[in-house]
Order: C-alpha cells, then sequence, then structure tokens
C-alpha cells in the first residue's frame, strides 16, 4: 500500500471503506477514508500527514458489494453530474480533489482493494498549489452497514444474516457509548451483547446465537444443524447516524 502525492511517497498508515447502503433502494453507495505519513525530510513537516476521504460518499449503481471488482467511477471536475464531489485531501486544509479515477481492484466480505488517481488541491506553497497529482492502492477494511429498521446483512448473493433481536443491540450500543464517555474502563471491558441470529442460505434458514464481546473480539457464531457458513463477527461499531451500527465480517475456510 502506498499514497504518492507529486513525487513524495507517503505510507498508508490506516483505511477503511463503509459500504453506505439505503435498505429501501436497490443500489448502495460508498465512503472513503486514507490516512497516510511520509519520513521524507525533503518535506516541510506540515505535509507528512495527509487524509484522502470522501466526505459524503458516492453512487455505485451496485446492489451487491462482490460486483464492485473491475468497476471504475470518474471525476472530470469536483462535482460529477449527480453533484458527487471527487472527494477532499486533507493536508493542511480540508482541499477539494478536482479531478479523479477510482478503481475497485478486488472485494471480499473482510477487505476491498483500490487505486485512486487524480489532482487535488494543497495550496501550501510552489511545489504544492492547485490540481497537484496524487495516486494511491491500498487494502482498507469493509465496513457492512446494520440499520435497526432493517436488520439484515447480505454476506454474499444467495446468503443473508438477520439481528433477530435488533431492539436489544442497539440499546447495547447505546449503554456501551455511555460507558466510554464516562471513561468507566472496568464496565466497557465486561460489556458484551447476545446476538440472536438467522442465517438465510440458499432457500435454508439457519438459527444460531453470538455473544459479542469487544475486548474478546472476534466472536463465532454458532448456528443450529450442519450450517457450511463458518463466519466470524471480528467488529461492530456505531456509525455516526442513529439507528446504524457497522459490522466488519470474515468467513473461514
Amino acid at each position: 500500500m502506498y499514497f504518492k502525492l507529486r513525487d513524495h511517497i507517503y505510507e498508508v498508515t490506516s483505511s477503511v471503506v463503509r459500504l453506505l447502503c439505503d435498505p429501501w433502494e436497490d443500489t448502495f453507495g460508498m465512503d472513503i477514508d486514507i490516512y497516510a505519513e511520509s519520513k521524507d525530510e525533503a518535506l516541510d513537516h506540515e505535509m507528512r500527514e495527509l487524509r484522502l476521504y470522501h466526505n459524503n460518499g458516492f453512487e455505485t449503481g451496485e446492489s451487491h458489494y462482490l460486483a464492485l471488482k473491475g468497476k471504475k467511477y470518474i471525476w472530470t471536475s469536483k462535482f460529477n453530474e449527480l453533484g458527487e464531489e471527487a472527494g477532499f485531501l486533507y493536508v493542511q486544509e480540508h482541499e477539494f480533489v478536482t479531478s479523479g479515477m477510482i478503481e475497485i481492484l478486488d472485494v471480499n466480505i473482510e477487505t476491498i482493494r483500490m487505486r485512486w488517481t487524480g489532482n487535488a488541491d494543497v495550496d501550501w506553497n510552489e511545489e504544492f498549489g492547485s490540481d497537484v497529482p496524487f495516486e494511491t492502492e491500498f487494502e482498507a477494511e469493509l465496513k457492512h452497514p446494520l440499520y435497526e429498521d432493517h436488520p439484515s446483512i447480505w454476506i454474499d448473493a444467495d446468503t443473508v444474516l438477520h439481528i433477530q433481536n435488533p431492539e436489544a443491540l442497539f440499546a447495547e450500543s447505546e449503554r456501551l457509548s455511555a460507558l466510554y464517555q464516562s471513561g468507566d474502563s472496568e464496565a466497557m471491558k465486561k460489556w458484551n451483547v447476545t446476538l440472536q441470529l438467522r442465517l438465510e442460505l440458499g432457500g435454508t434458514s439457519y438459527d444460531g446465537e453470538a455473544v459479542y464481546c469487544p475486548s474478546v473480539a472476534p466472536c463465532i457464531p454458532r448456528f443450529d444443524g450442519n450450517c457450511p457458513v463458518k463466519l466470524r463477527i471480528k467488529d461492530i461499531t456505531r456509525f455516526p447516524l442513529r439507528g446504524r451500527l457497522d459490522f466488519s465480517l470474515a468467513l473461514d475456510e
């Protein structure tokens, strides 16, 4: 993974891609967040850390994340025909990406690999002024959304995971947030929630259960019968909007 701003190489230190599924629409969007830093002493100290991101995300035109592989999304200016921004680059200030292309190189339930090239304003000095070229290739954790009033996650084209007790999950997530705000670290370590699950696989349903505790994550759901899917819930995180959580998932062979 790398990030190149003009001729300077940065290391990608963290990256995440969130699917922005509206459960009442046929397609979904995504947002991207990348952090990078450089140890190049030729750079001004203020130029050694940066962030490239989409503020509001963009529409993919696809109804399932597995269909994203090989897709390209192109901006010839700061906004496309849908009014979606090309992105933002933060070095000194939050400046516009003025043109760009995002390519989806590979994707699975756990990660997504992308290449993002383009130009962005930096407005720092003569070298880093307007329309500065950048390119990055990275692999990011893929976050799957779960809505309180639509508590289902597509695992693949034929497999759906349903949370049978979303009210309990969302209530407990609120309690965990309150514990975090209070700084009660001991209570946070003990916090857990039992998920009642149903996995629909090719017309067959498997009921199951998982006890999720962040301090001992990931957790492995146990399903009734001879369920052929071996699923791990790596992480559950709060999303800024109420009524939504983000799941990090993985499949084992």
